[in-house]
């Protein structure tokens, strides 16, 4: 129904990703994204941008695997 509204020349539509609905003055229609998606589009982030907001964890996670798995570290060939 949607498309025909558009052939006849009501081509007027609003994606309104936060109430996750695509519609015209007349109809509005559900979509759905999960979660992640739906924070990456509202913030206006890609993947490396989602990823980045997650550095304090890394590091986190990089200083505890350090301090607990020594033997894991890889050593620089410059320093053998």
């Amino acid at each position: 129904m949607l498309l025909a509204m558009i052939a006849a020349g009501e081509n007027h539509l609003c994606v309104d990703v936060a109430k996750m609905e695509v519609g015209n003055s007349a109809q509005a229609f559900t979509f759905s994204l999960n979660d992640r998606h739906k924070k990456m589009i509202l913030e206006g982030v890609d993947m490396v941008g989602a990823t980045m907001s997650l550095l304090p964890d890394i590091e986190a996670f990089e200083q505890w695997h350090r301090a607990t798995s020594p033997w894991a570290l890889v050593i620089p060939s410059s320093l053998t």
